[in-house]
């Protein structure tokens, strides 16, 4: 990410309310607050009520402040201009809900799995894995920080 030196200015004053109003369970450090800011300008994280809500072309996913009731989606990428648009267009605390994504994907027709911490891999879940192109133990060890 190039940046002037304004550009860097703005980032680290995001990085900072990340660091201060995230609590030690999501943001410990100026290294991951910077993180979620620089996604935040991409356009990709926003910051939620109760914690923050990231979209990547092939997942969406929620990390409460809490730590306790996060969550992740993964879908069909074919299907990332339709979801990014509704993370886009939509800021309201519903968000923070799996079973608000689990209408939306099923409104749009978007093949979807839900991943929690206690979701175990099945079989049947090899399809949305493969269309998603992603490797599920890491996706779940990022979204769950299970590292």
């Amino acid at each position: 990410m190039v940046l002037d030196a304004e550009g860097s200015e703005k980032l680290d004053s995001l990085a900072k309310v990340y660091l201060k109003k995230y609590y030690p369970d999501l943001v410990k450090t100026y290294n991951e607050a910077w993180f979620y800011a620089s996604f935040e300008v991409r356009g990709l994280a926003k910051q939620l009520e109760n914690g923050i809500m990231m979209i990547s072309p092939n997942s969406i996913s929620f990390k409460s402040k809490d730590g306790k009731n996060d969550w992740g989606y993964i879908f069909d990428p074919e299907k990332w201009k339709e979801v990014k648009g509704e993370f886009d267009r939509n800021g309201n605390s519903r968000m923070e809900e799996w079973k608000y994504w689990e209408q939306i994907f099923k409104k749009m027709s978007i093949d979807s799995r839900r991943i929690t911490r206690d979701t175990d891999y099945k079989y049947d879940d090899q399809k949305i894995v493969d269309k998603a192109g992603l490797d599920y133990q890491k996706f779940r060890e990022l979204c769950f920080n299970l590292i």
